[in-house]
C-alpha cells in the first residue's frame, strides 16, 4: 500500500502511540501531586509535632515536596507538548483523509 492510505496507517499508529504517552505523562504528573502533598503534610507533622522528630524526617519531607514539584512541572511541560503533537497529527490525518476525496454512499447505491 502506498500514497495517502499508507499515511493515514502510518498517522493513525502516531496517534495511538502519542495517546499512549500522554496518559503516562498524566500519571506521572498525578505522582508529583501526590510526592509534593505527602510532604507538605510531612512536614506539618514534623512542625506540630510535639515528639522530637529526627533530621532526616525533616529532609525526607523537604525533598518529596521539592521532587513533587519538579516531577509535576515537568510532567506538565511534556503533556503538553505531547499533545500539541497529537494536535498536528490529527490535523495531517485529517488532511490526509480528504486528500483521498471519498464520497458518501447514498441509500440506493449498490456495492459491486
Amino acid at each position: 500500500m502506498s500514497g495517502p492510505e499508507s499515511q493515514i496507517e502510518r498517522l493513525e499508529v502516531q496517534i495511538d502511540e502519542l495517546t499512549g504517552s500522554i496518559r503516562q505523562s498524566q500519571k506521572l504528573m498525578l505522582g508529583g501531586q501526590m510526592s509534593a502533598a505527602l510532604g507538605v503534610l510531612a512536614l506539618a507533622v514534623f512542625l506540630v509535632s510535639s515528639i522530637s522528630l529526627s533530621l532526616a524526617w525533616f529532609m525526607t519531607s523537604v525533598a518529596l515536596v521539592l521532587g513533587g514539584f519538579v516531577l509535576m512541572g515537568a510532567s506538565k511541560s511534556t503533556t503538553d507538548e505531547l499533545q500539541r503533537a497529537l494536535m498536528k497529527t490529527q490535523m495531517d490525518r485529517t488532511k490526509a483523509i480528504d486528500a483521498l476525496n471519498l464520497k458518501p454512499i447514498e441509500e440506493g447505491d449498490r456495492l459491486s
